[in-house]
């Protein structure tokens, strides 16, 4: 039983920073005889609650860290633990833990982590895939999949998705794991692409045995002379790949196959789509799980596997209109990749909450795909002021004003898409709540 509390923390106080998906999890560990408190920096909203909490105070807003008296101060991954009123509250003894470390010390199965800017949620679902899913004992758990500290306690192999906030100050070992890529991201939470990228890195130390995607340079460099696991390539054939990693496993794509040192594992017209990032994915995955599973349960379900939710996802055509739900694009890049892999004009639903990234990069992207760009949320000036003239773009104040402005505009024959190239926090809980509007919105 995975246990929030030490055996001498029995009646004690349990503070709540976020009441985020894994801090819900957490709560369902505290014991009748606990106080809570919770604080968050919005609206709390009770409902989500689990029954039977002690809940001894609620702070929100601007004063959402003060006072902090707890004995026991739970924090949801993304809030920093450098800020002031933390460090004041470790000083006085406040013992400060997350789902991540809750996990950590109870698992008792391998961990195959998987990290990056980019791929991660896909490399994650198709290695959980290859393992045989719930049904012959993987878990899927982190960032997506089930909260970490909920993840089944007799699972064989637990695949773990992990974000560069719970790298950022979780130093626990992994046996297997693979960082798919590494370029900017989250720099409103890490300051600067430097701290970012040290975040993401830390997982190649942290890991018995490491896979890095060998086409991005900074994971190249950063392999330097290290003995790796296994390295993985779309673009260097495996003679290639050799002189640039030293690995026991190579991953390429040579001729339309996937190959496995050089042995062909299957054609990529197995692939739901043949996109050279869900490849790379593919190839990271079966690295992954080299060994943990039979070579036939990996490739029925590279072929088995339709893509993700929210990720390119056709959630309705209507009126001669496609509308595209890729709302797990949280990034320029990843919206930029997006729209070059669908290949066509489109009208871009694009805004939310910035993570301090500049736009400016995929502008020439944004000019051969775009038809029409509909900006909303928080971040809609900044991202006006950097593509305006790229095509013709409108504001919206909020997302359901975006999407109310697209149905208006399209015609039969366009292609509406949600790659909002932000996070969903400032209107929406996650990403996926995000794209349950959108498909809402669509179908009233």
């Amino acid at each position: 039983m995975f246990s929030l509390l030490r055996d001498d923390e029995k009646g004690c106080t349990v503070g709540f920073v976020g009441i985020g998906k894994s801090n819900l999890a957490l709560m369902r560990l505290v014991p009748r005889d606990c106080g809570v408190v919770l604080r968050s920096d919005k609206k709390a909203d009770l409902s989500s609650l689990p029954c039977g909490l002690k809940i001894k105070a609620i702070y929100e807003g601007d004063v959402a860290l003060k006072d902090i008296r707890e004995d026991v101060l739970v924090l949801s991954p993304s809030v920093r633990r450098d800020r002031p009123e933390i460090n004041e509250a470790v000083s006085r003894g406040v013992r400060v833990t997350s789902d991540y470390e809750v996990f950590f010390e109870g698992r008792k199965a391998p961990v195959l982590a998987v990290t990056g800017s980019s791929g991660k949620s896909t490399t994650a679902t198709m290695s959980h895939l290859m393992l045989g899913g719930a049904c012959c004992g993987s878990a899927l758990i982190g960032n997506i999949g089930t909260p970490m500290c909920e993840a089944p306690e007799n699972a064989r192999v637990y695949v773990a998705e992990l974000s560069s906030f719970m790298l950022e100050h979780g130093h626990a070992i992994v046996d297997r794991s693979v960082i798919t890529n590494v370029t900017p991201n989250h720099l409103d939470y890490h300051g600067s692409f430097e701290s970012y990228k040290r975040a993401k890195l830390s997982l190649m130390t942290l890991s018995h045995q490491a896979i890095v995607n060998a086409d991005d340079p900074i994971l190249r460099e950063a392999a330097g002379n290290r003995r790796l696991f296994g390295a993985v390539s779309t673009e260097m054939p495996l003679k290639e790949l050799i002189k640039v990693c030293r690995a026991d496993v190579y991953m390429t794509y040579e001729n339309s196959y996937l190959l496995r040192n050089g042995e062909k594992l299957l054609h990529t017209s197995a692939l739901f789509r043949s996109d050279r990032y869900l490849i790379a994915n593919a190839l990271c995955a079966v690295a992954l799980t080299d060994g943990y599973a039979l070579k036939e349960q990996m490739l029925a379900a590279i072929g088995g596997f339709s893509g993700l939710s929210h990720r390119c996802e056709t959630v309705a055509t209507v009126g001669g209109v496609r509308y595209i739900d890729s709302s797990i694009d949280t990034t320029p890049e990843r919206c930029a990749v997006t729209l070059t892999s669908y290949g066509k004009p489109v009208i871009l639903l694009m805004g939310g909450r910035g993570k301090g990234l500049s736009y400016r990069e995929i502008r020439d992207t944004l000019a051969r795909f775009c038809k029409q760009i509909i900006l909303f949320g928080e971040e809609r000036e900044k991202i006006y002021r950097e593509i305006s003239d790229i095509c013709e773009v409108d504001m919206c104040e909020s997302f359901s004003d975006a999407v109310a402005l697209a149905r208006r505009t399209a015609i039969p024959g366009d292609t509406v898409m949600l790659s909002p190239a932000c996070t969903s926090y400032d209107e929406f809980r996650s990403f996926e709540e995000r794209g349950e509007a959108f498909r809402r919105l669509i179908n009233q």
